[in-house]
Formats: structure tokens, sequence, C-alpha cells
């Protein structure tokens, strides 16, 4: 079979970009254009050394996935939690899509795509109409997908338990995990955590519990009346919020760790802040308050 370089690389340019889009719809991880460009590039280029360099190190196992991991992490920035959910949805995408073209283009007696060494080689027949047809399947993938993880999430609700530790002070409490949740730390710029006030008093000593009792506006006048108190400084942040027809500031207080527990998974968080309301968030009590799913 006479193999073209450029269409090598076309092929695997169009194919690694639509990989990389999808696999950032379905984690709900987003960046910009060119990032997905510079990863699909890398990809592609690598495609093309293969075709120099067959039997070499480039064919194993372990180069494979350290290219794929190099792709995600030019494409997406986060952590290597959120790079191991990008890997995972990776090759989900990947085997869906590559399966479900071949197969549908031997189905209709169109054996004009190859895989060799883990790339796609295309024969001088090859057809455009393949490559848009793997693109719709792609595009309907990520869309059926999405909905149905939306779903998932509208019907269960999930509820994290979580404690929360100050010195040798702990709380419990149980959070609900809230995709509208959008707060952020204004120094860090980090999400925090929200909570109901007075189930995080506990932690407190009774000067501190007082203070936070007696005070009627958040402002840098009563963190520093908080900050005077032993263990307190530097504890505490103004946390801005904006809500439909209301704004306002919360007060955010740094313990020394949190751990959530989610089914059988237990994480623990470190240099977060949570933000203290004064209203309840359930009627039944079922969770005194909330986390974004991008702690979890």
């Amino acid at each position: 079979m006479t193999v073209y370089l450029d269409e090598v690389f076309a092929v695997n340019l169009v194919m690694d970009w639509l990989i990389l889009w999808a696999v950032g719809n379905l984690a709900q991880c987003y960046t910009s254009s060119w990032r997905l460009a510079v990863a699909a590039v890398l990809g592609a280029g690598y495609s093309v050394l293969l075709l120099f360099f067959p039997e070499g190190e480039l064919t194993i196992l372990p180069v494979k996935l350290g290219w794929s991991v190099l792709m995600l992490c030019l494409a997406y920035a986060g952590s290597w939690r959120t790079h191991i959910k990008l890997l995972s949805y990776f090759y989900l995408v990947s085997f869906v899509l590559g399966g479900a073209s071949m197969g549908t283009m031997y189905l209709f007696r169109q054996p004009v795509m190859a895989a060799w060494s883990g790339i796609a080689l295309v024969e001088m027949d090859f057809q455009l109409f393949w490559l848009a047809f793997g693109t719709g399947l792609t595009f309907l993938f990520v869309y059926v997908l999405r909905s149905r993880l939306r779903q998932d999430i509208a019907a269960v609700q999930n509820i994290i338990v979580a404690r929360v530790q100050f010195q040798e002070k702990t709380v419990a409490l149980h959070l609900l995990a809230d995709t509208g949740h959008s707060l952020t730390d204004p120094l860090t710029g980090k999400s925090i955590l929200v909570a109901e006030h007075g189930r995080m008093l506990p932690l407190f000593s009774e000067a501190v519990q007082k203070i936070l009792a007696d005070r009627k506006t958040i402002s840098p006048d009563f963190l520093l009346e908080l900050a005077r108190e032993p263990d307190m400084a530097g504890r505490w942040r103004i946390i801005p919020y904006q809500a439909v027809g209301q704004q306002g500031l919360l007060a955010g207080f740094r313990p020394d760790y949190v751990y959530l527990r989610h089914g059988e998974n237990e994480q623990i968080l470190r240099d977060i802040t949570i933000a203290l309301v004064g209203q309840r968030f359930s009627v039944d009590e079922a969770y005194q308050g909330l986390v974004p799913l991008d702690l979890l």
C-alpha cells in the first residue's frame, strides 16, 4: 500500500483534535483552541515518526501512554486527578470512535482505512466522506453521553460526608455536591466550601464564637478583630458573593484539613476555605453545606 505522509499527518491531525475536543467536553474541562491545536499537532507528528521508526522504542506501550499524557497536559490545565480523568476519557473516546468508524466502513464494504502501530493510514481512494462521518459520529457520541451524565447528576442527590479539623477539634457535616456553586477564595482563586454558620461554631473558642455572634456586617475591621484572637491570624477571608437579586460578603475560615468521603472514597483537602452562611440549606437537615464538583 502506498503511504503519503501529508495524508497520514492530516487525517491523524483531525482525528486527534476531535478526540481531544470530545475529552474536554465529557470531562467538562475547557481550554483554548490553540492548545487543542498544539496537542493535535503533537499527536499527528507522533504518527509520522512511527512511519520512520516502526520497530523502535516509540512503539512500546509506556511511550504511547506517555505521549498521550503529554498531549493532554498540553491541551488542558489541571491537577493530576483531573488528568487521570482526562486520560480515561481519552482512551474511551479513542476506542469508541475508532471501532465505530472502522466497523461502519467495513459494513459498507469500504476497507479504505488501516491501522498500523496505532496510527491511521489511508489508501489512495480514501474518501473525505468517511472523515466527515467520523466527525459527525464524535459530535453525536459527545452529545448523547453528556446528556446521559447530566440526567444521572440530576437524578441522584450526591451527599458528601465531611469532617472539618482545626487543631484538636473536629466537626462533621453533610455537603451537597452542587453543580452551580462557583464561589472562590479571592486570594488564591481556588474553589471553596460553604457551610452553615452554626455547624462550625464548635471549632472556635468562646471569644471567637462571641465575635461571630455579635457581627453585624463583614468588613476588614471584623477580620482584624478575629485575627487578634489566639491562633486566628491568617485564618479568615472576606468572600464576595452574588446571587439572584442580591450580593454581599461572607466570612471565610481556613481550617487545618477537611476530609471528604463519598462512598468508599476519601480525600483530604488542605489550604481550603469554608464560607460561613447564616441560613439553613435543607429543611430536613439532609445537608448543611455545599461542595463544588471540581473539588471532588
